[in-house]
C-alpha cells in the first residue's frame, strides 16, 4: 500500500515568512480600522477645513470613544463567573470526581490572576471585535498551566465556520530585549549592518505543534526574507486543538469589527460644534474695538481709562467693541442630535451617567433606560464564556502531558487537598463557565435578583452562593453554616435545659475558661471525661425485690417533667395509660 501523502506543511523558516506576508495581506482592513481607532481613543481628532486644509484637535467633550469601552469592562467584570464540570458516572466517587476536576479548572484562572486580564478581554472585544488567549507549561515557572492575553493587533487568525484552526502572533520588539528575554538568540540570530535594532518575533499555535521564530528588519519595516528568520523553538504539544483561545463578536459581515469603529466622524463633529460655540463666546467678551471721532482711541480699556470724544467731528462719536456674528440657536440642539446617535452606535445610554430625563421613574424604568448597555455586556460575557471555556482545555490538557504530578487543588474537596492531573482529570477536559444570574447588570442588581429567586425557593442555596462572587466554595460555606447551625441548636439545648445540673455547667465553664474553644467544644469535652448531664440528687438503694423509689422532685422539675409528658410525683403508674405527648408539641407546631 503506498504511504498516504504528507498533507502537513513543513515549519520551516520559508513556510514562517510566506504565512506572515499571507496573513498581513488578509488582515490589513481589520488592522487599519484598529489603528483608526487607537487614534481615535487618544483624542487626536482631525478636522478638515473647506480648503482641504486638516488639523488636529484634542476633545474638549467626552470622549465616548474612550469612556465607554471602560465603562462596559467595569461593569462587566463585576460578575464573578461560576463553574461546573460534568459527571463521569452514577457513583459517588463520580461525583466527587466532578467537584475536584472543578477546583482544579477553577484554579487555572485564579492562579493566573483572571480578574486583571477579565477588563481588557472585554474591551479587546468592544474595540477590535475580538479577544485572544493562548496557554503553555513551564514546570520552573509554575506548576500550574499559564495563559495570557494577546493583544488583537498582533494577532493573525485562521478561522474556518467560526473555529480558530491556528493563531499567528506578529510583534516588534527592540533587539536587545529580545536577547534578554531569549538569550539563545546570540547563537542563533544572524546580525549585519544594514539591520534595523528592531527584530519582529512571530509565534505560531497550530494543533500540536508551538512555533517561535524571529527575523531581522530592513527600513521601512519589512522582513529580510527567508534568509533571515531563526526559528528558536519547535515543540509538539499532546492537544487536538491549538493551545489558543478567541472569541469575536458578530458582525454583519463576519469580520472582525469594534463597536467604535464608526463613530469618530460624528464624535469629531460634536468636538467641533462645541469649540465653535467656545470661540462665539470668546469673541462676545474680547471682539476687537472701533472708534469714530474719539481722540485716544488708541488708549487700552480700563477702569482709568477716559476716552475723550472730537467735539468738532460731524456725526455720531462712539468708541465701542464690534458684536460678534450671529449664532444659530439650533447649534445646542444639533450637539444634542449628535450625542444620541453617537450613544445609539455605541450602546451607551445617557442614564448610565447618571442623566435621566424625568424627575421620578420606578425600577423596571430605569432598568429598561439600560437595556441596550446590558445586551452588550451580556454578549461581552457570552464571549468570554466561550474563551474560558476553550482555554481550559488547553489547560486541562497541559496539565495532562506537561505538568503530570501531585500539585494542591485550589478548594479542598471534602478531605481531598491535592491532585494529580493523569488520574484526577483523565481525559475529561471540558468545563461550563456561566456569568448566570448577573450577566448584564451591576452588583446590585445581581444580589436582589438572587434573593427574590432564592426567597421563592425557585433555586437552591447552593446554586445561590455559586452565583455571589465573594464566595469561593458554596460546598464549604453550607457546611459552616451546617455546623454554626448545629452548634446554636447544642447550645441552646445546654443552656436552657433544668436537667443539666449546675456542677456540670460550672465543669464546662472552668473548662472553657482553661482551655479556650466554644461551649459546645467544652461541653463535648466535659462529656468524654465520664460526666453525664442529668440531674445528681441521690437516689436510695432498691431494695432486692421491691422496685426502685424516685427521689422528690422539685416544684421547677416537677413542672418541666409534666411539660414533656410525666406523671405527678407520687401518683402510682396507670397500667397501660396513654402517655401525653410534651406541652410544647401539643401548643407549638
Amino acid at each position: 500500500m503506498p504511504d498516504k501523502p504528507e498533507l502537513e506543511s513543513r515549519h520551516t523558516e520559508a513556510y514562517l515568512y510566506g504565512l506572515r506576508n499571507e496573513r498581513k495581506d488578509n488582515f490589513s482592513a481589520w488592522k487599519d480600522r484598529i489603528d483608526e481607532t487607537d487614534a481615535l481613543i487618544r483624542g487626536e481628532f482631525s478636522v478638515v477645513f473647506p480648503n482641504l486644509q486638516s488639523t488636529g484637535q484634542k476633545p474638549i467633550v467626552t470622549n465616548l470613544a474612550d469612556a465607554m469601552p471602560r465603562d462596559v469592562a467595569r461593569l462587566g467584570s463585576e460578575v464573578e463567573p461560576s463553574y461546573s464540570t460534568l459527571v463521569k458516572g452514577d457513583s459517588q466517587s463520580a461525583l466527587l470526581n466532578k467537584q475536584v476536576r472543578r477546583s482544579i479548572g477553577e484554579g487555572y484562572f485564579h492562579f493566573n490572576q483572571f480578574d486583571i486580564i477579565r477588563p481588557q478581554l472585554i474591551m479587546d472585544q468592544v474595540i477590535t471585535g475580538g479577544a485572544f488567549l493562548v496557554a503553555w507549561a513551564d514546570k520552573e515557572d509554575s506548576p500550574y498551566p499559564r495563559m495570557q492575553r494577546v493583544d488583537p493587533r498582533f494577532a493573525y487568525p485562521y478561522i474556518y465556520n467560526g473555529k480558530m484552526l491556528d493563531l499567528l502572533v506578529v510583534q516588534s520588539l527592540k533587539l536587545e530585549v529580545a536577547v534578554e528575554l531569549w538569550p539563545e538568540m546570540k547563537k542563533k540570530f544572524r546580525k549585519s549592518d544594514d539591520l534595523d535594532d528592531v527584530v519582529e518575533v512571530w509565534d505560531l499555535y497550530k494543533k500540536g505543534r508551538c512555533i517561535r521564530g524571529v527575523t531581522g528588519m530592513v527600513e521601512g519595516g519589512n522582513p529580510v526574507g527567508p534568509a533571515g528568520v531563526t526559528i528558536l523553538h519547535d515543540y509538539p504539544t499532546d492537544i487536538d486543538r491549538p493551545t489558543a483561545a478567541m472569541t469575536q463578536l458578530p458582525s454583519p459581515d463576519g469580520a472582525f469589527r469594534g463597536l467604535v469603529d464608526q463613530v469618530g466622524p460624528s464624535l469629531v463633529a460634536k468636538n467641533r460644534a462645541v469649540e465653535l460655540m467656545l470661540e462665539y463666546a470668546h469673541e462676545g467678551v474680547y471682539s476687537p474695538f472701533e472708534a469714530k471721532g474719539v481722540l485716544n482711541s488708541s488708549q487700552p480699556p480700563g477702569p482709568t481709562t477716559i476716552y475723550q470724544h472730537d467735539p468738532t467731528a460731524q456725526g455720531e462719536t462712539f468708541m465701542r467693541r464690534v458684536g460678534p456674528a450671529a449664532v444659530n440657536l439650533e447649534l445646542m440642539s444639533f450637539i444634542q442630535y449628535l450625542d444620541r446617535e453617537e450613544r445609539g452606535q455605541l450602546a451607551y445610554p445617557e442614564t448610565r451617567q447618571g442623566n435621566i430625563s424625568q424627575s421620578q421613574g420606578s425600577s423596571s424604568f430605569v432598568t429598561a433606560t439600560q437595556g441596550q448597555l446590558t445586551s452588550l455586556v451580556r454578549e461581552c460575557q457570552r464571549g468570554l464564556t466561550r474563551l474560558q471555556t476553550d482555554i481550559a482545555y488547553v489547560c486541562y490538557g497541559l496539565d495532562e502531558t506537561a505538568l503530570n504530578f501531585t500539585k494542591p487543588l485550589l478548594r479542598t474537596v471534602e478531605s481531598k487537598r491535592s491532585y494529580n492531573p493523569g488520574t484526577d482529570i483523565a481525559g475529561e477536559r471540558y468545563i461550563l463557565v456561566e456569568y448566570g444570574a448577573g450577566a448584564g447588570l451591576d452588583r446590585n442588581s445581581t444580589d436582589v435578583r438572587i434573593l427574590q429567586y432564592r426567597s421563592a425557593q425557585l433555586i437552591s442555596a447552593e446554586k445561590a452562593l455559586e452565583e455571589t462572587d465573594f464566595v469561593g466554595s458554596p460546598a464549604d460555606e453550607l457546611n459552616r453554616i451546617e455546623l454554626e447551625e448545629q452548634r446554636r441548636i447544642i447550645m441552646q439545648r445546654f443552656e436552657g435545659d433544668p436537667t443539666v445540673p449546675l456542677d456540670v455547667l460550672l465543669q464546662v465553664y472552668q473548662y472553657q475558661r482553661d482551655n479556650g474553644g466554644s461551649l459546645v467544644d467544652a461541653a463535648v469535652a466535659v462529656s468524654a471525661m465520664g460526666t453525664t448531664f442529668s440531674p445528681t440528687t441521690a437516689q436510695p438503694a432498691a431494695q432486692p425485690g421491691e422496685a426502685p423509689v424516685a427521689a422528690p422532685a422539685e416544684p421547677g422539675e416537677e413542672q418541666v417533667a409534666l411539660e414533656k409528658g410525666g406523671t405527678p410525683s407520687g401518683a402510682p403508674p396507670i397500667p397501660g395509660a396513654f402517655t401525653p405527648p410534651p406541652l410544647q408539641q401539643v401548643f407549638v407546631r
